[in-house]
Order: C-alpha cells, then sequence, then structure tokens
C-alpha cells in the first residue's frame, strides 16, 4: 500500500531486510498479531508520507531499522545520491 502511495509521487519505497525484521520483532513482542503490525507499520510511515511533499528531488527512500527501532527519519535519496545508494536488483 504505501510502495503505491509513494510512486505516485514518482518515489522508490525501499524498506531494508532488517527494517522488516524489526518490525516483525516489535509485533512479536506485543502478541496482537496483525494489530501489531498494522499499528508498527502506521507508526514508522505516516510521518513519513507528511515529510515527503517538502522534500525536494527525492526519488527513493530507503527505511532502515533504526527508523522502525528509533524513530530515526528514513534515508531520503535525490537524483545526487543515487549513485550513493544504487538501486536493488
Amino acid at each position: 500500500q504505501y510502495k503505491a502511495l509513494f510512486a505516485m509521487d514518482g518515489v522508490e519505497l525501499v524498506v531494508e531486510d532488517d527494517a522488516i525484521d524489526a518490525i516483525v520483532e516489535e509485533a512479536e513482542k506485543k502478541q496482537t498479531g496483525a494489530r501489531a503490525l498494522k499499528s508498527i507499520v502506521e507508526r514508522v510511515f505516516i510521518p513519513i508520507t507528511y515529510e515527503l511533499p517538502s522534500k525536494k528531488d527525492v526519488r527513493r527512500v530507503i527505511i532502515t531499522r533504526d527508523v522502525v527501532e528509533r524513530g530515526e527519519m528514513p534515508i531520503w535519496v535525490t537524483g545526487t545520491d543515487e549513485e550513493q545508494y544504487p538501486k536493488r536488483a
């Protein structure tokens, strides 16, 4: 759902494997099943969706474990940063 939302703005959403692991680990700790997953995903992605329109020339957003666990902002990849953060295969 979020990948499609970001794609509408021409932005690729990348969720690193470690970030997915962190979401799963946190959900398992809460022991509430899908409700935990939904609340964690919303907590992570909603602030990013509000921040994205203010960012210029963002082509890719990379969600890391630190975004999930520490509430840090994601890596915003602009056109000039693409060599540093190449697309994943």
